[in-house]
């Protein structure tokens, strides 16, 4: 993880962060054996930025899938 984020910033990129839920994962299990996880997520650079300065990720909740 650590050499993707080194690799993101010599890009320029930086997560766009989001609204909602922590989590995008869970394997579906209970108690202990419960893994939840934000797999899902959004780069951007300033450029991109300053062209959207309102863009928002927003994590959605669960229904019938493992992702959100």
């Amino acid at each position: 993880m650590a050499e993707f984020r080194e690799c993101l910033e010599r890009c320029g990129l930086a997560d766009l962060g989001f609204v909602g839920q922590r989590f995008t994962w869970c394997n579906g299990r209970h108690g202990d054996q419960r893994t939840k996880l934000r797999l899902d997520r959004m780069v951007t650079n300033d450029e991109w930025l300053k062209m959207y300065p309102e863009a928002s990720v927003q994590h959605c909740s669960i229904s019938i899938s493992d992702h959100c």
